[in-house]
């Protein structure tokens, strides 16, 4: 048990409407898995020319929303 840390740069689609392929979903769903099993997530960020706050959950649920 103790601090980790975990950087991925990478290339590839992301933003696509509802797409389970784009980088911005995935790392969305690997943020929740994280706190799903009990982990505390400091700072997750995807950037992308911007940069969205991947609070796993809710940031799928608002990228749904968006994307409609």
């Amino acid at each position: 048990m103790g601090n980790w840390n975990i950087i991925i740069n990478g290339i590839g689609q992301h933003h696509n409407k509802r797409d389970p392929r784009d980088a911005n979903r995935i790392a969305a769903e690997f943020v929740q898995k994280l706190k799903d099993a009990g982990h505390t997530v400091y700072f997750k960020s995807f950037t992308y020319g911007g940069a969205d706050d991947i609070d796993g959950k809710a940031y799928l649920e608002t990228q749904d929303e968006l994307e409609k």
